[in-house]
């Protein structure tokens, strides 16, 4: 069973636990702070890009052993992606540029800039549209090993 720390432990109020829940705090000693930078994911095998259309930076795999993926993907202006996320959930938060995300699913179209946020938890087909050169952090999960690429339905496989 896990471990409860910081202010408010003991109702899960200031440490970004729910009341009631728990989770592991794991010592130093076990394992060190994951810091990492964009030359080393490129070291490592952890960037791709297509020049032109799309860069992806995956900060943590599953391999990190927490339990979800960061990514930071950068979509050029004028470039469209539909997707389809059939095994994983996704949140992305937009940090620099303008587009729209359309649920393809019921045609609803969002408006996205700086600071919006959308997550795709019920696997739904969608476009996203840049209209500026878009800066997203997402986050994945389960997560990612850092191979996958996109299949003919816009989804990633399970690996």
């Amino acid at each position: 069973m896990g471990i409860l720390s910081g202010p408010g432990a003991a109702d899960g109020i200031g440490d970004g636990v729910r009341a009631g829940a728990q989770h592991t705090v794991y010592p130093t000693t076990e394992r060190p702070v994951i810091v990492r930078d964009l030359d080393e994911l490129k070291t490592r095998g952890a960037y791709a890009e297509r020049p032109g259309v799309w860069t992806s930076a995956r900060y943590l795999l599953r391999e990190d052993g927490v339990g979800f993926t960061v990514t930071q993907t950068m979509v050029a202006a004028g470039q469209s992606q539909e997707m389809a996320y059939k095994y994983h959930v996704e949140a992305n938060l937009v940090i620099e540029g303008e587009g729209t995300l359309t649920d393809l699913d019921n045609g609803e179209v969002y408006t996205l800039s700086a600071g919006s946020m959308y997550c795709l938890d019920q696997h739904e087909r969608h476009r996203l549209d840049a209209k500026t050169d878009l800066r997203i952090v997402c986050v994945f999960t389960p997560a990612l090993v850092g191979r996958e690429t996109h299949d003919e339905n816009g989804s990633y496989p399970i690996l």
